[in-house]
């Protein structure tokens, strides 16, 4: 907790790091705290890199999504019965995106696929992959928008289920 208030206090983050690599950094960490669970930490991988836009395919396979944090200890106390040493106080340095965590539980719950639109062609093939339209179905959004999808002269129905499945899709982006 000392940590990260040094770093708000500074303006700051740890460094988001390719395997605890110092020579790749790979995005910048835009949140970060401790919850119940442990380190919460919210980033944006940087996609114009070589390395940011590998992570980011990586983490949309799940071939990767183990975290961990690289620190140097502050404060720590061993117990001398069971030799266990335990972290009392760390700086914090960085938190890296790793093949292998240490820790079991330290994962990324979430990869956001909209960073990655920058042009039609994106948000034709986001519609395709994560929506589940058809090659024409996301054409016809792209080109003509959400409006042209809800055109009230539609005689068959079509566009009424694919309003109903923007919305759903919007929704379930929403949750995450």
């Amino acid at each position: 907790k000392s940590t990260l208030a040094d770093h708000r206090a500074a303006g700051t983050m740890p460094a988001l790091l390719w395997q605890h690599d110092q020579r790749q950094p790979i995005g910048v960490y835009t949140a970060m705290r401790e919850d119940e669970r442990g380190l919460y930490v919210e980033g944006k991988l940087a996609l114009k890199t070589r390395q940011g836009a590998e992570a980011h395919e990586l983490l949309q396979m799940k071939a990767i999504s183990g975290l961990s944090i690289g620190f140097i200890t502050v404060k720590s106390e061993r117990d001398e019965r069971s030799g266990v040493r335990t972290v009392k106080q760390a700086d914090l340095w960085e938190v890296s995106l790793v093949t292998f965590p240490a820790n079991g539980s330290a994962r990324v719950d979430n990869v956001r696929a909209a960073e990655r639109i920058r042009t039609i062609r994106d948000f034709e093939g986001f519609l395709r992959d994560e929506g589940g339209f058809s090659h024409a179905q996301a054409r016809a959004i792209a080109g003509g928008g959400f409006k042209a999808a809800s055109d009230p002269r539609d005689e068959d129905g079509s566009a009424s289920d694919l309003m109903q499945s923007l919305r759903a899709l919007d929704r379930s982006l929403s949750s995450t």
